[in-house]
């Protein structure tokens, strides 16, 4: 969780950030599937002040035979390219899009983010 930024540690005292504030509070999706969302930050080029979100590369889009969606991510700050980063458990691919461009939306207006929708 802390490797997330949705937890941080005063002493030995544990409160959630705006970032975990928006994964257990918001109504979009489940939180398991915001918590997973999660996983879309650069952990390179974010700090405790500012989260930057990995664009999504929607071409490389793909699902394998079992179902789960793959697809490639390039930061907007370093521009370091994560390649084919699996998705299962944040959304299908149909909705994928739409629940990244809601996300971006709602965690604009609560954590300083660097982020693009789709």
């Amino acid at each position: 969780m802390k490797a997330h930024r949705t937890v941080k540690e005063y002493g030995k005292e544990l409160s959630l950030t705006p970032l975990g504030e928006w994964v257990a509070s918001s109504k979009l999706s489940t939180i398991f599937e915001r918590e997973r969302f999660t996983s879309l930050i650069c952990t390179e080029c974010s700090s405790p002040l500012e989260i930057v979100l990995l664009n999504p590369l929607i071409d490389t889009m793909e699902v394998n035979a079992k179902g789960t969606l793959f697809m490639d991510f390039i930061c907007p700050r370093c521009k370091n390219i994560h390649e084919r980063l699996n998705l299962s458990g944040i959304a299908k691919k149909s909705e994928f899009v739409e629940f990244y461009d809601r996300a971006v939306v709602e965690l604009q207006r609560s954590v300083k983010i660097e982020a693009q929708k789709i």
